[in-house]
Formats: structure tokens, C-alpha cells, sequence
């Protein structure tokens, strides 16, 4: 019942003009055997795997926290910012600042130059001298400080300072000490008294022997480097310089000076400074890969179809199988030109009882323009037959044609098995796609051409109990199907078997299914008697193929 509606289905879609070409039925098979492709090669992509692992990084809690801590990371308050406030503390310093102005005076450099110099050795030499007891006893005793003269002429000198004497010799006399001026005048007597001055004289220290020292000591005293010397030593300045050097204030500072200096502190700085710190970091340029990989077309794509689920038929399909027939010669590895058994029994082709060609063992197969052709012809030829009661024996045949099969390099059992063909449709000449086992039974057809209405024939052959052979088999017409290509498919499950052309379901049986592999063949030949005018007559094979549906069909 179902497959009169296959058939039903079929007749009407053909009458109607609604029946696909095979170009359009290959067309859309290959695109789907292409977005399949593409669906397996992206799944098992470093793509997919690089974005499921940024998309489990990128939402971790760890980025998210990241993320945050950039946005809230500023200058201020950073390590950075702490050594540079510190660098400029210590430049303020007034410490540091007096160090290095009096490190750097003329000053400290003449007070380096005359510490060990001999000249200030000689000074303290003569100082400690002349500040010895015994030096200033003696001295007193070539003094005249002593004497009544000498004092009044120290009074002399005092009153000659004081204001009002100051302003009494410039005649003014309003409010003055009188006291103080007539003691002056006193004074001004005195010393003005002929031979005074010759007394003081008379006591000169220069003529001691001491006077040189004194003298040289004098001139020590007023060379101003021993001068600058004597003003710094056991200065503030100079307390200052020992107490810097002898801290660590100019080591921290050169330290900071060489840290906010270099490249990496500025670079750091201008980081912290910025207000994109987290585009410049890794967590931004990984977020950003995720993100173009979320565009990705392949990507895309993938996740498209998985929620539609329009592959999920067919991806664990696997090519098993494929021919283009695109080299020059025919493939010998891959296919026998003879039956199976002729080669292995015989190592040379046969014909069945019953045929009228002698199949050439290749001489009717050949490659052109990528296709597989298989001719009958009127040709003379001896070969050997396969009678199931006389067993195998010679004869000559007025007829050659060719078979095809992959009997010794390619047998399945379940799957796709689909090939695309064109036909030259002449009664009685025979074309057949068809697969087999190591027996002759069960035999799927999955066409067979050769009747005189123009029809194909789909089906199976199998052998029941008795040893008698059963059919379920069924016939379609497809008109002008010369020089049109037709591409016929079998799919084969171990609960069906669908039989299609250009996609369309024509036929489908769930009894007798085969369960053990088959290989393909291809074959031509006579039925029956024919007029010779109508040969040569051709079968010609674009391609074929199998696929196996995998644990998932």
C-alpha cells in the first residue's frame, strides 16, 4: 500500500512537470553534504575550542573582578605615586637643599683644600703657642699695657668712640656728659705732653724674639682661604653636610631620583594616569578575540544549525566510498571489470545463461570527460558462460559489453549507495546499478533498465526456505530520460530500504532486509535479440558514491 502511494506520489509529481532534475537534487545534496563538512570541521575547530575557553574565562568571576579593579586602579594612592611624592619631599628638603648648595660652594671647596693643607697646620701650631701660658708671661713682660701711660691712652682711645666726644669734636654741644668731655680733655693733655709718646716707644714687642711668631701668625690669621676655613669649620653648614652623609637621606634619594627617572616608572605612571587601563591589559585583547570569534561566520554558522537541528540527520554520516571517474584509465585497484567470482574462481570474466554478450573484461568500459561509459555493441567474441546446471563452459557470442564492480576493494552493509547516471534507453539492451554478496541472494536493484515499456525496476531479490528465489520489486517510467542524467539512491538501514531518484522516494521495503555487506556493480548488456542497427548502445556514469550512517542514523 505504501509504496502504490510512493509510486502514486511519483507519477503525479512527474506529470506535473514537479519532479527534480538531477542537477537540482545534486545541487542541494551537495550543499547539504557541504554544510555537513563544514559543521564536522568547525565542531572539531581550534575555533570552537579557543571560544568555548574565552567564553569560560571571560565570565569568570576572577575577569569580572579584574575588570573592576582596573576600573578602580588610579595613580593616586600606587607605589609609584607614593616614591614620587617622596622624591619630591626630599628635594624640598632644606637639609638637603643646603647640603648640596654648600657642597657645591666655593666655600666647602676651599675648606677641603686647606684642611690638610700646611698652612692651617702652622696656624693652630702658632695658636696653641701663643695661647700658651708660658708665651703670654713672657709677653707681659715686653708690655707696656701695665703702665699709666698706656692705660690713658686706652682711656684716650675709649672716650674718642664715645657718642658725645663724637659730637663735641664736631662742635655740637647741646646735651652732652660734661663729665665725659672734661675727662677727655684730661686725657688730650696728657697724651699730647711732649715725650708720651716716645715712652710707648720705648716699649715695642716687635723687638722680642716672639714677634715673628706673632706676626706670622698674624698673616695666617688673615689669609682668607684659612679665614673661610676657620667659618665653616664647626659651622651648621658643614654639621649639616656630615649629618647628611652620615644618614641614608642621599641614597633614598638617588635611589628615587633613578626609579621616577626611568623608562618603566613613566611608562607605569602613564598607564595609571589613563582611563582605558583595561583595554591595554591581556583580560581586554582576549575579550576582544572572543568577541570577533562570536562574529565568526564558521561560528555562526555552527550554532545556527545546531538549534535548528537541520544536519543533526546526517552528521554521523562518513563519505565510505567515491568515484569521479576523473583519471584517464579506470581504477583496477578499486574496481574488477568481470564478476567476482570469475575472478576469483576463474581469474577471467563470464556471462550469465541466458545473456547474449560476452562481457569484455574492460574492452566495452572506458574514461572520458570524467565519465564512466559502458558500451554494448555488435562484436564477435568467445568467452565463457555460468549455467547453474551445466556449471561453467565456452561460447561464441555475437555481442560485447562491460561490468563494473568493487568486489574485491569495497563491500558494506547499510548506508547510502547512490550513483548519477545517464541511460540510452533500447529494448532489450540492459543497464543495471545493483549490489551483491558473496552469494547471488539477496540482490538489491537499485535500478535496472531494459524493458520495452521504458520503465526501471527497483527492488530486492532474496531466497526463502525452499531454496526458491522471491521478489519484491516494483517499476517506474521515466520519460525522455535519454541524454538526461538521473541520480538513483538506496538507502539501507537494517529496518528499510528506500529507493530514490533525484531525492524522491519511489519505493520502500522493511522485509527481507539484508544484514551483511554488499559491493556495487554496474552492468550492461542483451536480454534478447535486438536489431543490430540500434547498436551501439551506452550506460554512462558521472559518479558514485556510499556513505555509512553511523550509530547516530
Amino acid at each position: 500500500m505504501a509504496n502504490s502511494f510512493y509510486w502514486f506520489r511519483y507519477v503525479t509529481s512527474r506529470t506535473l512537470g514537479m519532479l527534480p532534475s538531477a542537477e537540482a537534487y545534486e545541487g542541494r545534496i551537495n550543499a547539504l553534504l557541504s554544510d555537513v563538512k563544514r559543521y564536522k570541521e568547525v565542531d572539531a575547530s581550534s575555533k570552537l575550542t579557543r571560544l568555548n575557553e574565552l567564553k569560560t574565562y571571560v565570565s569568570t568571576v576572577e575577569f569580572a573582578q579584574r575588570r573592576r579593579e582596573l576600573k578602580n586602579l588610579t595613580y593616586k594612592g600606587s607605589s609609584e605615586f607614593k616614591a614620587e611624592n617622596r622624591l619630591h619631599e626630599l628635594q624640598r628638603d632644606a637639609r638637603i637643599k643646603k647640603y648640596f648648595s654648600f657642597k657645591q660652594s666655593t666655600s666647602y671647596a676651599t675648606y677641603l683644600k686647606v684642611k690638610d693643607s700646611k698652612d692651617i697646620a702652622r696656624f693652630f701650631e702658632l695658636k696653641s703657642m701663643l695661647s700658651d701660658q708660658e708665651f703670654i708671661v713672657r709677653k707681659k713682660e715686653y708690655s707696656v699695657k701695665n703702665t699709666n701711660e698706656y692705660k690713658t691712652l686706652v682711656e684716650y682711645k675709649t672716650l674718642r668712640k664715645h657718642p658725645h666726644v663724637k659730637k663735641h669734636l664736631k662742635g655740637k654741644e647741646e646735651d652732652l656728659d660734661q663729665t665725659i668731655i672734661l675727662r677727655y680733655e684730661e686725657v688730650v693733655k696728657i697724651v699730647s705732653a711732649s715725650g708720651f709718646h716716645d715712652f710707648l716707644r720705648s716699649y715695642k714687642w716687635k723687638n722680642s724674639e716672639y714677634y715673628a711668631l706673632e706676626q706670622e701668625f698674624k698673616l695666617l690669621s688673615n689669609n682668607a682661604d684659612i679665614r673661610i676655613y676657620l667659618k665653616v669649620d664647626g659651622g651648621p653648614l658643614l654639621k649639616n653636610l656630615d649629618s647628611i652623609e652620615a644618614g641614608n637621606l642621599l641614597v633614598e634619594l638617588a635611589e628615587l631620583e633613578q626609579l621616577v627617572g626611568s623608562a618603566d616608572f613613566r611608562e607605569k605612571k602613564k598607564y595609571l594616569l589613563s582611563k582605558d587601563k583595561f583595554e591595554q591589559s591581556e583580560d581586554y585583547k582576549l575579550l576582544q578575540e572572543f568577541k570577533q570569534l562570536e562574529k565568526d561566520v564558521d561560528l555562526l554558522f555552527l550554532f545556527k544549525e545546531k538549534r535548528s537541528g537541520r544536519l543533526a540527520p546526517y552528521l554521523s554520516w562518513e563519505l565510505t566510498f567515491l568515484d569521479n571517474f576523473d583519471e584517464k584509465k579506470l581504477d583496477k585497484n578499486r574496481w574488477l571489470t568481470r564478476y567476482f567470482w570469475g575472478e576469483a574462481l576463474l581469474h577471467k570474466g563470464y556471462s550469465l545463461s541466458g545473456e547474449r554478450q560476452h562481457l569484455s573484461d574492460g574492452n566495452n568500459v572506458h574514461l572520458e570527460n570524467s565519465l564512466l561509459t559502458i558500451e554494448t555493441r555488435k562484436e564477435k567474441a568467445n568467452g565463457m558462460v555460468w549455467d547453474e546446471k551445466l556449471g561453467f563452459f565456452p561460447k561464441e557470442f555475437s555481442y560485447t559489453s562491460g561490468l563494473v564492480s568493487t568486489g574485491q576493494s569495497f563491500r558494506q552493509a547499510y548506508g547510502r549507495f547512490e550513483a548519477k547516471v545517464r541511460l540510452q534507453p533500447q529494448f532489450p539492451v540492459f543497464h543495471a546499478f545493483w549490489m551483491v554478496g558473496d552469494k547471488m541472494l539477496p540482490q538489491l536493484n537499485i535500478f535496472k533498465f531494459g524493458s520495452r515499456a521504458n520503465n526501471f525496476e527497483q527492488g530486492l531479490f532474496h531466497g526463502d526456505e525452499s531454496g526458491r528465489v522471491s521478489r519484491q520489486t516494483g517499476k517506474l517510467s521515466l520519460p525522455s530520460i535519454s541524454g538526461q542524467f538521473a541520480i538513483f539512491t538506496v538507502d539501507w538501514t537494517p529496518k528499510s530500504i528506500d529507493w530514490k531518484v533525484n531525492g524522491v522516494l519511489v519505493r520502500k521495503e522493511t522485509k527481507h532486509i539484508p544484514s551483511y555487506p554488499m559491493y556495487l556493480v554496474f552492468s550492461s548488456g542483451l536480454g534478447s535479440d535486438i536489431d543490430d542497427g540500434k547498436l551501439p548502445v551506452s550506460m554512462e556514469v558521472d559518479w558514485v558514491r556510499a556513505f555509512s550512517f553511523g550509530e547516530k542514523a
